[in-house]
């Protein structure tokens, strides 16, 4: 801490010092010159963890596809959905019915998947910190047996899609089976099961009472509960 006063101390006398031997014109250079210094320094910093987060992408969407799962323990798995999990996003399984399905971690990530005796995927998780798995952690989970699921309408819905699933049945929100902690956010329609009639109305005052009422609902983050086979 005190290495941390002394560091910025010396700057300020260094900055103090050019204050009082440079013109306006020479500061003026000076400051702008600076400031290109540490806007590249941060563009270099933001480029690097980018690389890197590519990078770890990779490698984990590789062990996604040679299948490098490990069969755990109800506990290990749980503890693999919970870690840095945000509560409105988790869907809390006991011990009880996880002991009923394959419960399946990729090695050394909090990642995974189970598929119940029905065939049911459950439980899709990704704790890594990266994005953009969840078409192949879906993928994975049909080479292990998964046959079907349910989820709400929106972030899934394009990739079960061209994954190959069917829609079985739709539900309508409803707010006594609302998740823990749901924040009610806003879900695009553009992704969801009504975006090919959404495109099919040219305008929106065109829009049928029955549609607004659906658009309203996914907008106030209340998306239907689709369920899905292949």
């Amino acid at each position: 801490m005190k290495d941390l006063k002394r560091e910025y101390e010396l700057r300020a006398l260094q900055h103090q010092l050019y204050n009082e031997f440079l013109d306006e014109e020479e500061m003026k250079r000076y400051y702008q010159r600076f400031f290109e210094l540490i806007s590249w320094q941060i563009d270099l910093a933001i480029n690097e963890s980018k690389h890197e987060i590519e990078k770890e992408k990779q490698i984990i969407i590789a062990l996604i596809k040679n299948n490098t799962f490990e069969i755990v323990d109800e506990s290990i798995f749980k503890n693999s959905m919970s870690i840095n999990r945000k509560d409105e996003l988790f869907h809390s399984f006991s011990e009880l019915e996880l002991s009923k399905s394959q419960l399946l971690k990729l090695k050394e990530y909090n990642i995974g998947f189970a598929i119940k005796s029905d065939g049911s995927i459950i439980a899709i998780h990704n704790n890594s910190g990266i994005n953009g798995l969840n078409y192949f952690l879906l993928e994975s989970a049909l080479k292990y047996g998964g046959l079907k699921l349910d989820c709400f309408d929106g972030i899934l819905t394009p990739i079960l899609k061209t994954l190959g699933f069917k829609i079985c049945r739709s539900e309508e929100w409803n707010e006594d089976y609302a998740p823990l902690g749901w924040k009610y956010e806003s879900v695009d329609i553009n992704t969801s099961i009504y975006s090919e009639i959404l495109n099919s109305f040219k305008e929106a005052d065109k829009f049928t009472a029955d549609f607004n009422s659906i658009i309203k609902r996914y907008k106030n983050g209340m998306p239907d509960v689709i369920y899905y086979e292949l």
